[in-house]
């Protein structure tokens, strides 16, 4: 669905994929809130901002969203509109449905 616009890393660690994402090396990272907290409160996370729809409860605990660099508004653009549109034309309920037996769908952005 996504292999012909990005290319989606698997990282041995969270802390590796925060020094790739600080350095530049990646666009973007998913992690649960209290990763991207930390993260956010030290000087390399300093250029990351936590954004996206509030993934929460059930399977994804207390949250999970997507870090990016503060000035690549027009990747978060994307971003966001990939997350509606997929939401919208049901491919986030089915995998959901598919993969968790159960429907977490995200709330559309406004």
């Amino acid at each position: 669905m996504l292999g012909d616009v990005v290319t989606i890393r698997s990282y041995d660690s969270q802390d590796n994929m925060k020094l790739d994402l600080a350095a530049g090396r990646i666009d973007g990272g998913l992690a649960d809130y209290f990763t991207w907290r930390d993260f956010l409160e030290t000087p390399a996370g300093s250029g990351v901002g936590f954004f996206g729809p509030e993934l929460k409860g059930g399977l994804w605990g207390p949250g999970v969203g997507a870090g990016m660099r503060k000035d690549d508004t027009e990747l978060l653009a994307k971003f966001n509109a990939a997350i509606d549109a997929a939401t919208k034309d049901g491919t986030i309920k089915a995998l959901s449905l598919k993969w968790f037996k159960s429907d977490i769908s995200p709330a559309l952005s406004q």
